[in-house]
């Protein structure tokens, strides 16, 4: 039905004859020519409308225009030309055109309907995908043969005007992506002739007029999506009788679901996901079985699914993100039609019902972060169609179960981490020959990898890291043709880490093998594996010299092999290594002056030689520079360990003689120039004194646990309050503990800043690494929002702003000032949530990074929420809130109430400024939180703005009050800044 509204523009050309126009075709070649003349870049003369000369008559030779049978104007096509300049309007001058498309341009200013002639004839006007700004001006009524109009995707703002209710030939409109604001209007009841109405990604505020919108009786498809509308104003049932598409997504709807919905028998694809409805999904699905398309995540719906199983028609079902219980119905599974089935993050229990072996036709099926326990054979329970398979983080258990010629061969990814399945690895996973990613992580997993996983000849990731494995590599894998990422890190695999027969993996990009046992040297046959980003093989049994065949991956971005028994020298092939980024050889038993090629490292960003025998200075390229460290974890594959620690080279840092004692090893360690010149300015505190101070590191004093040590509330003798943080080295995290004891050492200990915490002091004692903060008595960050004691008020909103103002600033001294390109946070950027997107395919840590987990932090301290919490997840999450189009009721309804309830009081002039103050600091946040890293601000800039914030608003920093403090125990991305 809607087919014929979009090409509206073959049809109207027959119209031309009856047109009158009382122009010339003069004066229609100086209007064409004034428009030419208004654009800019390669829009004007001798650009791409070079064939308009203004020595000839306008002809069909022009391009984009097309004649009518009297010679005039009829169809104007300029569509995605690169047009710029200001949009002229042209349509006034050519009284006969019928057909306007200047869209996908870059064409600003703003629109100009003034004029009182022209555009009598004009039937389609699309202007959408351009930089149009301001209002639509009331005279858009003189279009009255409009059929359909499309803006979207502009920058238009304001209350749509009245006279567009005058158009009542429209058939189609398109206002989406827009800054239009105010209410949905009642007057589009006028409109009787439309079938597709598109508000969406505005700022629409206030109830949403069903019963009015219902009077459009050709209505079939009516988007208001992603605006501001709270609130659903129906006078009577029965509406929408021949509506199709109702899209009502991201909006601030609540309550239960609205009765009329369900009373709309034509409904096809119906979105109600991204609000804040509640109460259990209907009972009973009467009236409801044409619909196809069933969309309502991220609500908070309760209850179970047996309202829905009359909806027999239903296509793709998507009901993630609420808090839907019980059981899954196995009458899901008598849907014939199903293709995608969506119950993620919800409290599902029982299984997967055995039932959707029928559903022949379902090719997603998603069922991750519920409270299931029970999986079906793979093969025998689950239908032949399926192509995605994602159960991660449930509590299935036991064997995982795939049966002889029974697997679904259209399987691509099985999904299946965070569980607790035993048993080995079923040898029938090579039954699935489509498949293209096993993630099974973090299970329990026992016995050898088998060789018949090679039969999935389409493999492109295998993730079995943090299992039970034993046993060597299968050979057969290498054989893999696709086979781009291999983690199989933190299992008990022996063995050589590089068997021979690997160099037939052309496409391997990620090796991670670190933390298992395998023992012996590396083949040089590591070196033929050419497309290599990331090669880690830490915390193994490695021995050995590093083969030189490593300086041939010159594609290679991370090499990790500390933590080995590698002995010899740093092969000098190396220094060809072009790419690289991070280089970890720490804890090993190689010895040499370090060689001075290493400086000549031009990406190099990361480098650990300690803990080794190596001696002479340091390379003089980095003498007046700080390194960024990152740990073995593997950015690119999206395990978060440990990320953006500073650490600069040693000299010199265990003794060539093996019998010394553990006291002559901590004073040389102490003494070595490397920790002296970092120590400059910080005290060297007797281990005994902390002891003493901590009470022998009492549980009853910890205040604090993040960043890979426990952190203590302590008194020194001098009677000074401090805070004393043990860092782990030993154990799994032990190299992260040393890593972050040099890192705090390296930058810490060498600047000072006010919203910085200060370094007061540390101590070496065997293995312990510890570190001295000044005592910061107002807690930290993290037990303001979300750990307060029982009658202890919130943050309020002034002290919140000087915690982010603060924050900024500190984080601006160190990129900009000495610390360089350097980065402070210990662990947040290895924290689910905080991460930004861009880490998932690059183990870079950059300044834009910290820019957007700043952004995160920023809209944790506004909302009251971490960003792994549900309620900020239905709030939209970073991915929306940081949208271009994030509306204004959307920021608002995501304000931790418990501040907004501390400034009840205020007057309501204050409480308005306040909560303006508010939402131009959440912007900000979003600005920092924008999916690409080139679009988000530098730190300077978000200081500027947010001074500019502070000054329009509430006298200033005048009125702030002295705020609680950020200690080094805090888990969050403030963990070093102090306000």
């Amino acid at each position: 039905m809607l087919h014929h509204v979009f090409l509206v523009a073959i049809s109207v050309l027959a119209l031309d004859s009856t047109a009158a126009t009382d122009l010339s075709c003069a004066s229609e070649r100086s209007a064409l020519l004034e428009f030419r003349a208004r654009l800019g870049g390669g829009g004007g003369g001798g650009g791409v409308l070079e064939s308009w000369s203004s020595g000839a008559t306008v002809s069909s030779s022009w391009r984009g225009v097309t004649l009518g049978s009297r010679g005039q104007v009829v169809k104007l096509e300029l569509s995605s030309l690169e047009l710029t300049g200001e949009l002229y309007p042209v349509w006034d001058f050519l009284p006969a055109l019928q057909v306007m498309n200047l869209s996908h341009n870059s064409l600003g200013g703003r629109l100009d309907f003034s004029s009182s002639c022209g555009g009598a004839a004009l039937v389609s006007l699309d202007l959408s995908f351009n930089r149009l700004a301001g209002p639509v001006r009331e005279e858009v009524r003189r279009f009255q043969a409009l059929q359909l109009l499309r803006l979207d995707h502009n920058g238009l703002s304001g209350e749509l005007p009245r006279g567009l209710f005058e158009l009542r030939s429209l058939v189609a409109l398109d206002l989406s992506w827009n800054n239009f604001s105010g209410p949905v209007s009642s007057d589009f009841e006028l409109l009787r002739r439309m079938e597709l109405l598109d508000l969406s990604h505005n700022n629409f505020s206030g109830a949403l007029p069903a019963s009015n919108l219902s009077r459009m009786a050709a209505l079939a498809k009516l988007d208001v999506s992603s605006n501001a509308l709270d609130s659903i104003k129906v006078v009577e049932m029965g509406l929408f009788q021949q509506l199709r598409t109702l899209d009502l997504s991201s909006n601030s709807f609540s309550g239960n679901l609205p009765e009329f919905v369900f009373a709309t028998t034509s409904l096809e694809v119906l979105n109600l996901s991204s609000n804040q409805f509640t109460g259990p999904v209907r009972e009973k699905a009467s009236g409801e079985r044409r619909i196809r398309v069933l969309d309502m995540a991220s609500n908070a719906l309760t209850g179970d699914l047996s309202g829905l199983v009359g909806l027999t028609l239903l296509e793709h079902l998507n009901l993630a993100g609420n808090n839907l219980s019980g059981t899954i119905p196995s009458e899901l599974g008598h849907f014939a039609n199903l293709t995608m089935l969506d119950l993620c993050a919800n409290e599902f229990q029982g299984g997967i019902p055995d039932s959707f072996s029928n559903l022949a036709k379902l090719e997603h099926l998603k069922v991750s972060n519920n409270l299931l326990s029970y999986m079906p054979d793979v093969g025998v329970s689950l239908p032949k169609s399926l192509r995605v398979l994602s159960a991660g983080s449930n509590l299935f258990s036991g064997p995982l179960r795939v049966s002889y010629n029974s697997a679904p061969s259209t399987l691509e990814v099985l999904y299946l981490p965070e569980n607790r399945f035993t048993g080995p690895l079923p040898p029938e996973l090579g039954q699935l020959k489509n498949l293209k990613k096993i993630i099974l992580n973090q299970n329990s997993f026992v016995g050898s990898i088998p060789p018949s996983i090679a039969h999935c000849q389409l493999l492109e990731e295998i993730w079995i890291n943090s299992n039970l494995l034993t046993g060597h590599i299968p050979p057969e894998l290498f054989t893999l043709k696709h086979l781009r990422a291999l983690v199989l890190a933190n299992n008990s695999l022996s063995g050589s880490p590089v068997p021979l027969g690997i160099s037939q993996s052309k496409t391997l990009e990620v090796l991670w093998l670190e933390q298992n046992n395998f023992s012996g040297p590396i083949s040089s046959e590591v070196g033929q594996l050419s497309n290599l980003l990331m090669l880690s093989l830490a915390s193994n049994k490695l021995t050995g010299h590093i083969p030189a065949s490593l300086g041939k991956l010159t594609n290679l971005v991370g090499l990790d092999l500390g933590l080995n028994a590698l002995s010899g020298r740093i092969p000098d092939e190396l220094a060809d290594l072009s790419s690289i980024q991070f280089l970890f050889l720490s804890g090993n038993r190689m010895e040499q002056r370090i060689p001075g090629w290493i400086g000549n490292l031009s990406r190099l960003r990361a480098v650990d030689l300690s803990f080794n025998r190596f001696s002479g200075s340091i390379p003089t390229a980095w003498s007046n520079s700080t390194l960024t460290s990152l740990s073995p974890s593997l950015g690119f594959c999206g395990f978060w360990v440990l990320f953006i620690i500073l650490i600069r080279k040693r000299q010199k840092l265990l003794s060539q003689e093996e019998d010394e004692d553990e006291y002559s090893k901590k004073k040389r360690y102490l003494n070595s120039s490397e920790v002296s010149n970092m120590s400059e300015g910080v005290a060297w505190i007797h281990p005994n004194e902390l002891m003493s101070a901590t009470s022998n590191y009492s549980h009853a004093n910890i205040i604090g646990d993040g960043g890979f040590g426990i952190v203590y509330k302590a008194i020194l003798a001098d009677g000074s309050a401090v805070a004393v943080k043990k860092l782990i080295t030993d154990g799994g995290f032990g190299m992260q503990g040393e890593r972050e004891f040099l890192a705090e050492m390296q930058t810490l200990g060498k600047i000072k800043h006010k919203n910085l915490v200060c370094l007061k002091g540390y101590s070496c004692d065997g293995k312990d690494r510890i570190l001295v903060y000044k005592y910061l008595k107002n807690g930290n960050l993290d037990t303001w929002l979300h750990c307060r004691d029982a009658g202890v008020k919130p943050l309020d909103w002034k002290t919140r702003f000087h915690i982010i103002l603060g924050a900024a600033r500190g984080i601006t001294f160190l990129h900009h000032e000495d610390a360089g390109d350097t980065h402070v946070s210990t662990d947040v950027a290895g924290t689910v949530g905080y991460i930004p997107p861009e880490y998932n395919s690059s183990c870079m840590a950059t300044m834009r990074g910290d820019v957007y987990s700043f952004g995160v932090v920023v809209l944790e301290t506004i909302m009251g929420k971490r960003p792994t919490d549900k309620g900020f997840r239905r709030a939209g999450g970073i991915g929306h809130l940081a949208g271009e189009r994030v509306t204004v009721q959307e920021l608002q309804s995501a304000i931790d109430a418990a501040m907004l309830a501390e400034n009840t009081t205020a007057s309501p002039t204050n409480a308005a400024e306040v909560s303006a103050e508010i939402l131009e600091v959440m912007k900000i946040a979003c600005l920092c939180c924008v999916d690409k890293p080139g679009k988000r601000p530098e730190m300077t800039h978000v200081v500027r703005m947010l001074e500019g914030v502070e000054r329009r608003h509430s006298n200033g920093a005048s009125n702030l009050v002295s705020p609680p403090s950020v200690d080094g125990g805090s888990k969050h991305f403030l963990n070093n800044v102090e306000t």
